[in-house]
């Protein structure tokens, strides 16, 4: 059985919502196309209906609110849950923020998008997949919520329904006639800034803060993500050696495999000692390069030295802070850098979608 439908008629257009108490925020996901004659969806009442609405993130930041088209609650709270999307791609994920509304904080003639904040800002980041459900909660509790156009009007999930006399379950509306997606706003702040433009994930921290007037020994990165190879790669280019760093992407469930490559472009004084410590290592990882490392004829690259590093992912992807120390001392005793320096090669979620 499809949705059920309450029969009152919605007025014309698309209400303006109350701006909400927090500072400056940004509308990041929406499906604001409302058919006025098309009623209501009820919330509650005789079938026990319940609405989810999956979605996916657009920008890393705090979600704040949830603009959603709800009007005419009565008898028992409103209860609204934003959830993880399951792998199989259900609203039936953890709860990660509910926010209840009684029926006297529902406008009671349809209004439009209506704001309704979190207690707390919930941290998301950028293609989360997440889920928010509308309920009521207590005996003879109702709500109603305006129909959107048919069709499918988002494509970054799809809405789904929970109704007697059907059995307990999360149904898809896209499988009965009618719309395929909730009408909603999601609404963010504290956005976090856009990655550095020059080597995103493989930064060398410089004196001056920038890339430019680089001294001839301080080492470049440049990072790329290889679509082909579905890998990420940066590459530490140094005036006597460069190293490969290769991790597959997106990042797995588990182990994370990164794989460094050493290769000698010019006489070496010595050794060159890398360590590794964060992105999922447990315990800060050395290894000497250089000391097998050979030049081809007429200065051609020589065979690599390997590295291969299993690190354990950490559960919260929002930062996997790590680094990497190169210790090498370099020709030029007179120069201002020192002979050591660092890589920062944080893995940013970002850098692996699909």
């Amino acid at each position: 059985m499809s949705p059920s439908r309450n029969c009152a008629a919605l007025a014309a257009g698309l209400a303006l919502f109350a701006a909400p108490a927090f500072a400056d925020p940004i509308v990041d996901q929406e499906q604001t196309l409302i058919d006025a004659a098309a009623g209501f969806l009820g919330i509650g009442g005789d079938s026990e209906q319940q609405l989810a609405q999956t979605l996916t993130v657009g920008v890393t930041g705090d979600l704040v609110a949830l603009n959603l088209p709800v009007t005419g609650c009565g008898g028992g709270d409103l209860v609204i849950e934003i959830r993880n999307v399951s792998s199989s791609g259900l609203p039936t994920g953890a709860v990660l923020a509910v926010i209840r509304r009684a029926p006297e904080d529902v406008p009671g003639p349809y209004a439009g998008l209506v704001t309704f904040e979190l207690d707390e800002p919930l941290r998301v980041r950028r293609s989360q997949r997440l889920a928010f459900t509308v309920r009521t909660e207590g005996a003879g509790s109702f709500c109603s919520y305006a129909t959107s156009v048919e069709g499918d009007t988002y494509a970054g999930g799809e809405s789904f329904f929970d109704s007697r006399p059907n059995p307990p379950g999360w149904l898809a509306s896209k499988e009965f006639p009618g719309p395929s997606d909730l009408a909603f706003q999601t609404l963010m702040d504290n956005l976090a800034p856009p990655p550095p433009p020059s080597s995103g994930g493989c930064l060398i921290p410089t004196p001056g803060g920038g890339p430019s007037g680089f001294a001839p020994n301080l080492p470049v990165c440049r990072c790329l993500r290889d679509e082909g190879l579905r890998e990420f790669r940066c590459a530490l280019l140094h005036p006597d050696f460069f190293a490969i760093r290769r991790i597959p992407w997106p990042l797995p469930d588990a182990p994370i495999t990164e794989t460094w490559e050493f290769y000698a472009i010019a006489p070496l004084d010595g050794s060159v000692r890398m360590t590794l410590s964060g992105g999922g290592i447990q315990k800060p990882l050395t290894k000497s390069f250089g000391l097998k490392s050979k030049l081809g004829k007429l200065g051609k690259l020589g065979g690599p030295e390997t590295l291969v590093v299993n690190g354990i992912l950490p559960k919260d992807l929002l930062a996997i802070p790590a680094v990497a120390t190169f210790d090498y001392d370099m020709k030029d005793a007179s120069s201002e850098w020192e002979t050591n320096f660092s890589v920062d090669r944080s893995i940013d979620p970002d850098q692996f979608e699909q």
